[in-house]
């Protein structure tokens, strides 16, 4: 009886120091790749697609995104929201943004952690600032056209409703040769789905942070819509990547759920 209660034991202890101490500084790059018939024979795109820094200090794992970031070159840089927790020094994610390299340039949408518990505009304007200042540019319920006719369409978080999928998709045109999407939570995936994008890159539920084997994912702190597993999915036949974050939040902990950058290559 002694030996099987020192036995779970150490085996609890494992798993806590696991998920504690080495999961969450475990990134890895996830490769996809998908078809387009509006790219040409030959022609590909990259879309490198982060989410969910919850930047609090350069640590290990800042340490590890950069050095994975510095060996990487996409055409687009796409990042889905909670960039920054602590924003009153920004200055010490400086060496991890200028990392950030792309061809047709970094763009983002803001996430629900970006603007506080009650929409702090401070706290807002600060982050945005500064990613400006890091050549990060944020799409508020609009879009951007880039390279030979690729439109990205940002919409506004949608946990705390501030999305708006008229204006976000006001400029799209029926020349744009691929339009990729990019919202902090896949909460209003319905709408974005019935405007029929070719890629749609969601963030916020870190994979439920802890996943069990055959149970899933613990919270996904979602409140509307249908839960959407991690990783590649389709809808309607339209690629959907839900990724499971870089950073966390609430508990300082991933088990069975590993941070992740991925980085998605569209050919013909």
């Amino acid at each position: 009886m002694l030996a099987a209660v020192i036995v779970i034991a150490v085996l609890v202890s494992g798993i806590v120091i696991y998920g504690v101490f080495i999961e969450p500084y475990n990134i890895h790059v996830n490769r996809v790749i998908l078809k387009n018939s509006n790219l040409k024979q030959g022609e590909s795109l990259t879309v490198l697609h982060l989410s969910d820094l919850h930047l609090r200090r350069y640590g290990r794992r800042e340490v590890r995104l950069t050095e994975l970031l510095s060996s990487i070159n996409p055409d687009l840089i796409l990042i889905s929201g909670d960039f920054i927790e602590d924003i009153e020094n920004p200055n010490r994610y400086k060496k991890l943004f200028d990392n950030f390299n792309s061809k047709f340039g970094v763009f983002g949408v803001l996430g629900n952690n970006d603007y506080g518990l009650n929409k702090n505009t401070k706290r807002v304007k600060k982050i945005q600032n500064f990613l400006e200042r890091m050549r990060v540019e944020i799409l508020r319920n609009s879009s951007i056209m880039v390279g030979n006719g690729f439109r990205i369409i940002g919409l506004d978080d949608p946990h705390k409703g501030y999305d708006n999928l008229s204006l976000s998709f006001n400029e799209v045109e029926e020349s744009d040769r691929l339009r990729i999407v990019i919202a902090h939570s896949p909460e209003t995936l319905d709408f974005i789905l019935s405007r029929r994008p070719d890629l749609v890159l969601t963030g916020h539920t870190h994979g439920g942070q802890i996943s069990f084997p055959l149970i899933g994912p613990v919270f996904l702190n979602i409140k509307k819509g249908f839960r959407i597993k991690t990783g590649l999915n389709y809808f309607n036949n339209i690629p959907v990547y839900q990724s499971s974050g870089i950073g966390i939040t609430m508990l300082p902990v991933r088990l069975n759920c590993k941070p992740e950058i991925t980085l998605i290559t569209l050919e013909n």
